[in-house]
């Protein structure tokens, strides 16, 4: 891999990382401190307590896998494959980011955001932003799709989504937090992932300088390719068994978010917290954008995580990448 092509997945993973951090910020801002985003969520929270779908009955198995026990298996189960890898980096930064997101959201939930009731009929609770089981499901998922091997990463991520978003889906369905604490936590987890693949991406630059590979190719770009020379690479190489899970992922999460927002757009203004109607579409509005969410956090990591090229193997330009 090119070091342009490093170069250009650190600023992407930091510019992720940025739209996370920044993108929480304004929700706790909107959601908690307005007297509107504390009606519209108070709108859904009620849709929720009436809700005995069928949603329910698959999205509370998969918020009672969020245990103590399952995410210390999981993180375990993790480490030791990064490590069996050789992958020692990549375990120690699966435990930062973990750990790092987890810290994150008891800091802002118990120390930096406060609520308070600022309009009528709004129920007076703990501070509840952002949610926690939502926040160790998504770095556990992360944690886990990272540390696969290539052969089975697509299909942990595709789990590990899913999974992530069942678990979001379900504190809210059971009237645990607000669908923007869910939100906020999937904020927090990705500020988190984003930069840990950013620090990837740059120890993986100092590798290529130091050991020669990653050459500069832009004589190459002007003079056009020598004889007998490979096409160029992917600028943004990824194994071709995650090209399917990052369309997939990709094409959820676009349908979730577009969708979640049409039907919220929709919901009549001034909200009328006793209206049903209103009540079932921001529901299921709220379940389409945490979903699409989910679906944009672990296809972004698929996306932006940098492939694996053996130490010792200086690639000459225009030679395949081993993805691991």
């Amino acid at each position: 891999m090119t070091r342009g092509a490093l170069v250009l997945r650190m600023v992407l993973a930091l510019l992720a990382c940025a739209v996370c951090a920044t993108g929480t910020a304004l929700l706790a801002a909107a959601a908690v401190g307005t007297a509107r985003g504390q009606r519209l969520d108070q709108l859904i929270l009620t849709a929720a307590r009436h809700d005995t779908s069928a949603l329910t009955r698959i999205v509370f198995p998969a918020l009672n896998t969020v245990t103590v026990p399952v995410v210390v298996v999981a993180l375990v189960v993790a480490a030791v494959v990064a490590l069996v890898q050789r992958r020692t980096s990549m375990a120690l930064h699966l435990i930062v980011l973990v750990a790092g997101a987890i810290a994150t959201t008891e800091v802002l939930k118990h120390l930096v955001v406060t609520r308070s009731a600022l309009a009528a009929d709004i129920d007076l609770t703990p501070n509840s932003f952002p949610s926690g089981h939502t926040t160790t499901a998504g770095a556990v998922a992360v944690a886990v799709t990272l540390a696969s091997p290539r052969q089975v990463r697509s299909v942990v991520a595709l789990v590990g989504a899913a999974w992530t978003a069942m678990a979001g889906i379900g504190t809210v369905a059971g009237g645990w937090h607000r669908p923007s604490d869910v939100l906020g936590a999937l904020l927090v987890v990705g500020a988190w992932t984003f930069l840990v693949l950013a620090v990837d991406a740059a120890m993986a630059i100092v590798r290529t300088a130091r050991d020669g590979a990653g050459r500069d190719d832009d004589r190459a770009g002007a003079e056009g390719p020598a004889a007998g020379e490979r096409p160029a690479r992917p600028v943004l190489p990824v194994h071709r068994g995650a090209r399917a899970a990052i369309v997939v992922l990709g094409l959820a999460a676009v349908a979730g978010l577009a969708l979640g927002a049409v039907l919220l757009a929709g919901v009549p203004t001034p909200l009328d917290l006793t209206d049903g109607a209103a009540q079932a579409r921001a529901y299921r509005a709220s379940m389409l954008l945490l979903a699409g969410a989910s679906s944009a956090l672990v296809g972004g990591t698929l996306a932006l995580h940098v492939p694996a090229v053996p130490r010792r193997a200086v690639p000459r330009r225009g030679d395949p990448i081993r993805v691991r």
